[in-house]
């Protein structure tokens, strides 16, 4: 049975098996401890160095002049064989050869497997091969080290060099007070960030660079991750992240080659997942407008559309608390909102025209409005029954009038004082009566000695 199909094998006859087809499918089995590690489970480049390899043989028999044949699976370093094992196909022609017991120094392989029988004779040579890649970067001692891309300049990986850098710079969507505190009470977010110097250049030792995201819990569980490549400004975003329950969390980000070994770190970022808000005994009111202008400074009617809104808190906790407002139009369309400033005091200021608010109104239109204040967490989320409103009413056309004491006239319908026919005169400021006094010869030409007045006059 020495030959490539020749007979021998139990007394003679053709070995059939010279035929049979086999395959080399995964290093990657986690529930037998072996891990085709990095972004893709399928390519064979890995960091684990104990491995077991798996596949597959069709059309294989151990019957008659095929009884006692085996596969061969060997793995070699160039031509220099670093391990070798016999192993016997099942039933359903999957076979496994286990080589955890036999520590891969990092490099380059070559996974071969030939089929013989009985006595050791070649039945079919290569009948399948496949490359593979042992990188630990050298045992963790050296993060340059990418044995996969190559030797000298093509192993050393440029992106371990100290101009290199990975950081995280925002999440979407950061809600809440802050847009950039990476506290949100947002499920499922976007993450996004920046290098500098990057390079993953095909044959170069930064090939198959990645940045690796991954979000981890407060037991160091990994719940989220991905792969992602930086554009040609350095930026990278995460996206399509799996959706959080609320909690505590690290962001982590680094460079990592193709064996998922890390490069060059970035500084871990914290993260707070918080979508609802906790109860409050913390209340908030709305005080007053400035500027309130007419006859009546506390009525919120106003010919100012460039106003400030002006409130008060109680029980209030600037590290747990925010005060949300809202200024609403007579259709419910947030036209302006955002975050108060809170004085030390309690007392708080929001002006419409900020240019930090998330919606911004630089004038007001004349119109009927609601303004809405409201306590939140700093994540944004609102707390329950703290809400609270007032009317607002913005009337800067002399010929209009919008709500307020004006009935029916909240429309911005034409006044009809503002008509042709209407007409206001300042008659006299002398009316003994009530004691005030045109004094000299002419008790009508306005020059008196009496400097408490009525001044009287009358409409038509």
């Amino acid at each position: 049975g020495q030959g490539s199909g020749s007979g021998g094998n139990n007394g003679g006859g053709t070995d059939t098996n010279a035929s049979a087809t086999a395959t080399i499918t995964t290093i990657h089995d986690t529930a037998n401890g072996s891990v085709d590690s990095g972004e893709d489970s399928t390519d064979f480049v890995t960091n684990d160095s104990t491995l077991s390899v798996k596949g597959t043989v069709a059309n294989f028999t151990s019957t008659g002049a095929t009884k006692g044949d085996q596969l061969l699976v060997t793995i070699l370093s160039g031509s220099t064989v670093v391990a070798t094992q016999y192993v016997i196909p099942d039933s359903s022609g999957n076979w496994v050869m286990n080589n955890q017991a036999n520590t891969l120094a990092d490099g380059v392989y070559t996974i071969n497997v030939d089929i013989v029988d009985l006595a050791g004779g070649t039945v079919k040579a290569n009948a399948a091969t496949h490359s593979l890649v042992v990188d630990t970067n050298q045992g963790g001692s050296n993060n340059a080290s990418n044995p996969g891309n190559g030797s000298g300049t093509n192993g050393t990986d440029a992106n371990a060099n100290s101009n290199v850098t990975v950081g995280v710079s925002a999440i979407t969507d950061d809600t809440g007070f802050s847009s950039s505190d990476f506290i949100t009470s947002d499920n499922t977010l976007n993450v996004s960030g920046t290098t500098a110097n990057f390079t993953n250049a095909a044959g170069t030792g930064s090939a198959g660079d990645k940045v690796r995201v991954q979000i981890v819990d407060i037991t160091g569980k990994v719940v989220a991750e991905k792969y992602v490549t930086p554009d040609n400004t350095g930026a990278w975003t995460a996206s399509a992240l799996p959706s959080l329950p609320d909690g505590s969390y690290t962001i982590r980000n680094a460079i990592v080659d193709k064996s998922g070994n890390i490069v060059k770190a970035g500084t871990d970022q914290p993260l707070v997942i918080s979508s609802t808000a906790a109860p409050t005994s913390a209340t908030v009111s709305i005080a007053s407008i400035s500027d309130d202008t007419g006859y009546d400074v506390t009525d919120f009617i106003t010919k100012d559309n460039t106003l400030t809104i002006n409130g008060a808190t109680n029980g209030y906790n600037s590290s747990t608390d925010k005060v949300l407002v809202q200024v609403l139009n007579s259709s419910s369309t947030v036209v302006a909102q955002g975050y108060a400033t809170v004085a030390s005091n309690g007392t708080w200021s929001f002006l419409p025209a900020t240019g930090t608010n998330s919606t911004i109104a630089t004038s007001l239109a004349d119109g009927s409005y609601t303004v809405r204040a409201v306590l939140t967490n700093t994540a944004g989320n609102e707390v329950i029954s703290t809400a609270t409103t007032h009317a607002l009413v913005v009337d800067n056309a002399s010929g209009t009038n919008y709500g307020g004491s004006n009935g029916t006239n909240g429309s911005g319908a034409t006044d009809a004082n503002s008509g042709s026919g209407v007409s206001v005169s300042i008659t006299t400021i002398h009316d003994l009566a009530n004691g005030s006094t045109d004094s000299g010869s002419n008790s009508t030409d306005f020059i008196t000695n009496d400097n408490t007045l009525v001044i009287k006059g009358n409409t038509t």
